[in-house]
């Protein structure tokens, strides 16, 4: 599966001191990858129909394996393809790979949202990103308040985490969604998997970030 890291403007700029990473701990999983001989009974599907979307991987210049890529849409051994049948066939392929990774990261237990605050509160801030600093800041200066506030940080935007996200907004008054964009793109993926807008928005894009003063005013203001 490609993958396209976004990294965000707010953390590349920023300076912060944290705690080394325990690397030896951390392991890369290839997935099924071949290398060096391609061992197999026939000729080498680079998108080999499989229940979970995922094809083995051959890299290129992998012996007994030719690796076939375009722009159009393709057969299994990539040739291209106008078989309406065979289209279908891929367009479910690419999508069960995003089923299969929502069902791994169930079972790896992998974080997919963190809660900050209490369970239950009178305001709930939903944010993803750079914002999370400046939020947690906030939350500290709002319970000196006597808010009772809590913080959702979506760490995969997709696949949606819509249970877990459904559990938090239930136990709250005001969902309050943060976001540095004119469009409030995670209210528009609330409204697209759990049917509901979220009750206020607190959105910036003067190209400069989120204050934890600015940010315990617009709570305020909505309360």
């Amino acid at each position: 599966m490609p993958v396209i890291v976004l990294t965000d403007k707010y953390l590349v700029e920023s300076q912060v001191s944290i705690e080394s990473f325990e690397t030896s701990r951390m392991k890369i999983e290839r997935g099924n990858l071949i290398t060096g001989q391609y061992q197999g009974t026939g000729e080498y599907m680079k998108y080999e129909l499989t229940e979970t979307g995922v094809s083995p991987r051959a890299l290129p210049s992998t012996k007994g394996a030719i690796i076939r890529a375009n722009a159009d849409e393709y057969d299994e051994f990539g040739f291209t393809s106008e078989d309406p049948m065979m289209t279908v066939s891929m367009i479910q392929k690419r999508q069960k790979k995003l089923a299969f990774l929502a069902k791994e990261l169930e079972e790896k237990k992998i974080e997919t949202t963190k809660l900050y605050g209490p369970e239950k509160a009178t305001a709930t801030i939903v944010s993803w990103g750079g914002t999370k600093g400046p939020i947690r800041e906030a939350l500290k200066l709002l319970k000196r308040d006597g808010v009772v506030a809590n913080y959702l940080q979506i760490i995969y935007l997709h696949p949606f985490p819509v249970e877990r996200v459904k559990k938090v907004l239930n136990n709250t008054s005001k969902a309050i969604v943060v976001e540095h964009n004119r469009t409030s793109q995670l209210s528009s993926l609330i409204r697209e998997y759990l049917l509901r807008d979220a009750d206020y928005t607190i959105l910036k894009y003067d190209g400069r970030p989120f204050s934890p003063a600015y940010l315990v005013a617009k709570v305020k203001e909505v309360l």
